[in-house]
Formats: C-alpha cells, sequence, structure tokens
C-alpha cells in the first residue's frame, strides 16, 4: 500500500529514479530502431530492461516478484516438502527463475549478428544489476542491503549502461556520416 501511495504522490527523488531509467531505454530503442536488420534485439532488451527497472523504480516490482515467489515456493512446499532444513533447495529454485531469465536474454542477445563493445556494456550492466538483486537476499551477503552499498552499485552499472549506450550513439552516428 505504501508504494502505490508513493507512485501516487512521488517525490522529487522518485521521479529522478524512474527518469534515470526511462531515458537510457529511449535511447536503447532510437538505437534499435535506427540499427540496421540482424542488429536490433541488444537494444531491444537493454530498453526493455530500462523499463521494467524505471517501472519498478515507481511501483516496487521487486516486491511483487518476492511476494510471488514466495507465494510459488509455499505451493510447491506441500508438494517437495521444502520446510526445515531443505532450505537450499529453496534457494536453487529462486536461481533457477534467475537462470530461466539469463537464458532468454542469452537467447535473444544470439539473435543480434552485429555485437558491440557498446552493446556488451550495456547489457552486461544490466545482467550485474538483475544477478545483484537476489544475491543481496542470501544471508552470507546481507551486508549487500545497505543503501550506500545499493547506490554504488546501481550508480556503477548504471554509468556502464550510459557508456554503452553513448558508445552506441557514437558508432551510429559515424555510420550515418559516412553513409550521408
Amino acid at each position: 500500500m505504501t508504494t502505490m501511495l508513493t507512485f501516487l504522490h512521488p517525490t522529487c527523488i522518485y521521479w529522478l529514479k524512474v527518469i534515470f531509467w526511462i531515458l537510457p531505454g529511449l535511447v536503447a530503442l532510437w538505437l534499435a530502431i535506427r540499427s540496421p536488420s540482424g542488429g536490433r534485439s541488444i537494444w531491444l532488451v537493454v530498453a526493455l530492461y530500462c523499463l521494467v527497472i524505471s517501472i519498478d523504480k515507481a511501483v516496487d516490482l521487486q516486491m511483487l516478484a518476492y511476494v510471488s515467489g514466495r507465494w510459488i515456493l509455499h505451493r510447491l512446499d506441500s508438494i517437495l516438502s521444502l520446510e526445515g532444513g531443505r532450505g537450499p533447495i529453496r534457494t536453487c529454485l529462486c536461481g533457477l527463475c534467475f537462470l530461466l531469465g539469463l537464458g532468454i536474454t542469452i537467447y535473444l542477445v544470439r539473435k543480434d549478428r552485429h555485437l558491440s563493445l557498446a552493446k556488451v556494456l550495456a547489457l552486461g550492466s544490466l545482467l550485474l544489476i538483475m544477478a545483484y538483486v537476489p544475491l543481496r537476499l542470501l544471508p552470507p551477503l546481507h551486508p549487500l542491503q545497505d543503501p550506500l552499498v545499493n547506490w554504488i552499485i546501481e550508480g556503477s552499472c548504471a554509468g556502464m549502461v550510459w557508456l554503452g549506450l553513448w558508445l552506441g550513439w557514437r558508432k551510429r552516428r559515424n555510420e550515418s556520416g559516412r553513409t550521408g
């Protein structure tokens, strides 16, 4: 409920976070539209991930995913008896969800025939964020939940996304300057 109220009455910092992730998504979408056929899939994945992150900043999708995951694991408990000393199996099931997302990403990336450093930087840093979110929930990694650590990791990854987009923009501009 608090999250929805935050979305309905956002503060300046929430809007800045949303805009901070929507802008790279729009740049990635522009790069996808301007890319040659066969070279669009990575930019489309980057645009999609940036859009999902910006929506997460507005309405806290992580909590929705967490509650959904707990509900699924609760349903699996009755079938697989995961209570008690079988906590590692629960962790493995959560890891499988991450690997499923990673597998879908790899499948889409393999469709891109024009791999470049720009695309690797942008998508790689988004994958780091995707891995960081569930990893920080593991008990030995609880210090990673510190707000300062979150800002440093998210800021570093966002900087790499922007660097990748800038390199892609520059490459696209140079290519269009030579042909036009």
